[in-house]
């Protein structure tokens, strides 16, 4: 997934025996890229209910420089937004050297072992860290306690980072479970950020 970028053209093929039942493929845009996996915004949403929740061996290809790339690998389909997640697992991915990141801005609170709770907000957020302006007493290395409050009424979303680097005023934080409700939260606000710059896009002009 080296290769892929957000905002990039996607088109999604399913696998043969369901492709001769829709006999078209699903144009999308990538909205969030991982280190083997994409988020991807369909066209048209419409169409992904007829797709079953998860198919594996579906292909997408998309441009890259002046070649086109091909991926093998599984698609999960998630109702509410209406997205696909493609992974790949042809074994040719590049790991990427990390989640791409969306300059978000939310109210997050901070703790250090043995320490107080410390608010802050965040500079730029992806799936596994965040950037964060706060006054946190806290060396690299360290491991810290993340609380931030949820956009849908429901408890806050807690999980643990590491720093990784700091300066006077912001902690970088990398997130230890990348698997947790927290990151999973995080993957759905930068995709939703990008979304919002692709709708934007499509806007017409007066």
């Amino acid at each position: 997934m080296q290769r892929l970028r957000v905002l990039s053209h996607v088109c999604v093929c399913p696998p043969l025996d369901l492709l001769s039942r829709w006999r078209h493929c699903f144009d999308c845009h990538a909205v969030d890229v991982l280190e083997n996996s994409a988020v991807l915004e369909p066209m048209h949403p419409d169409r992904l209910a007829w797709l079953p929740e998860c198919m594996s061996g579906a292909m997408v290809s998309f441009r890259a420089g002046a070649g086109v790339v091909a991926l093998k690998g599984a698609v999960e389909r998630t109702a509410d937004p209406p997205r696909l997640r493609f992974t790949v697992n042809d074994g040719v991915f590049v790991p990427r050297r990390r989640a791409i990141r969306a300059p978000i801005a939310i109210p997050v609170r901070l703790r250090a072992p043995g320490g107080q709770w410390a608010d802050g907000f965040t500079v730029n957020a992806s799936t596994n860290g965040l950037l964060v302006a706060t006054a946190i007493d806290a060396a690299e290395g360290d491991v810290v306690t993340a609380s931030l409050a949820p956009t849908d009424p429901g408890p806050e979303l807690v999980g643990t980072a590491r720093v990784v680097r700091r300066d006077e005023g912001w902690v970088a934080l990398e997130l230890r479970d990348q698997q947790c409700q927290l990151s999973r939260h995080l993957g759905r606000l930068v995709a939703d950020y990008h979304r919002a710059i692709l709708h934007s896009a499509n806007e017409p002009t007066e």
